[in-house]
């Protein structure tokens, strides 16, 4: 029979809730040291109970941590930094937004999960977690990561410019382009090749000139601007 391991998870933020009740409706056994409930005393104690040390901390404290806790690498050292990698750990990232709500168990057991290492490691770090992996190259890791944040850290400031900016300045409520939302979701998912809708897909070059004048004094004018640069040429324009 298969030992399966205890876990240790650093930190306190939302990443740790989400990987503490995935952790739980798995019912595996983990515990939880976080530097604003614990001291770096009991750390020790915390390390040598536990299997396996899971850093959700944020990644420019990562290396730090490492360096001023070399305790924690007496262990198999996690972290989960979609960018960085380090010798001494093995990098593991959840391709998931983490919202401030919990999720339920079918949506974790959904969630893809990149390694910069073996694709064995996950297994034997998470012998009973039956999600899909992927491993990348190290040094291949900032390039995907840096396309995970524009696709979705840059939509999310860019669909909440669009519910602020209905409310403050039309006096429409957010929930009236919910289906909007929904249906390029839908477009992207179904076929994202041809999802592209409005004036850059259309070649409306009147339009777009129309909409950059309406936001030449709007912060948002040279992300309108940047995007026709990049997709323009493909438009004739």
């Amino acid at each position: 029979m298969r030992q399966i391991p205890r876990y240790l998870i650093i930190g306190s933020g939302r990443l740790v809730q989400h990987i503490s009740h995935y952790l739980h409706l798995s019912n595996l056994k983990f515990s939880n040291w976080a530097r604003s409930k614990h001291n770096f005393n009991q750390l020790e104690k915390f390390v040598e109970f536990n299997d396996i040390i899971i850093l959700a901390i944020s990644d420019d404290a990562i290396e730090n941590f490492i360096n001023q806790n070399p305790i924690v690498t007496n262990k198999i050292l996690i972290h989960c930094s979609g960018c960085l990698s380090f010798e001494n750990a093995i990098g593991i990232h959840p391709l998931i937004s983490f919202g401030s709500e919990l999720y339920n168990y079918n949506t974790y057991q959904n969630i893809f999960f990149i390694i910069d290492s073996k694709l064995d490691d996950f297994r034997k770090i998470f012998p009973t977690l039956e999600n899909q992996v992927y491993v990348i190259p190290r040094d291949k890791k900032a390039y995907y990561h840096a396309l995970c944040v524009m696709s979705g850290n840059f939509t999310t400031i860019l669909w909440s410019k669009l519910f602020k900016e209905l409310d403050s300045k039309f006096n429409i409520p957010k929930e009236a382009a919910f289906s909007y939302l929904s249906s390029i979701v839908n477009n992207l998912l179904l076929d994202h090749k041809n999802s592209l809708t409005g004036p850059i897909a259309r070649g409306d070059k009147k339009t777009i000139k129309l909409n950059l004048a309406a936001l030449k004094k709007d912060n948002f004018f040279p992300i309108y601007q940047a995007f026709i640069n990049v997709f323009g040429g493909n438009h004739g324009h």
